[in-house]
């Protein structure tokens, strides 16, 4: 539930709308990064997850360079995507931003 803003006690089967531009779908990455890292914290336990994500050190999230956080989460990506098909054979459903219709 840390990887998804405003689930905190909630659910994972209602999204809030109001939260489209937050966590994995933030516009700036400093934004993205704590969501990033809790999915970090639960993929380094999955089986081939690739050491440049297990070895990751972990430090303060001041401390982590947009060039980082960038890199991390293409990691990330990557992992997640494949071993997702790997597993249940289709093509994960991934976050992404809504866009709001012009007036």
């Amino acid at each position: 539930m840390a990887c998804f803003p405003g689930t905190h006690g909630g659910s994972l089967l209602v999204a809030d709308v109001s939260s489209g531009d937050k966590g994995l779908a933030a516009p700036l990455a400093k934004d993205r990064a704590p969501y990033l890292l809790a999915m970090l914290n639960l993929v380094k336990t999955w089986v081939g997850c690739p050491l440049s994500l297990t070895s990751i050190v972990e430090r303060p999230l001041w401390r982590h360079s947009e060039a980082d956080i960038i890199s991390l989460e293409n990691g990330l990506a990557t992992f997640y995507t494949q071993s997702f098909f790997n597993y249940f054979s289709r093509a994960a459903i991934v976050p992404h931003r809504l866009i709001s219709p012009k007036a």
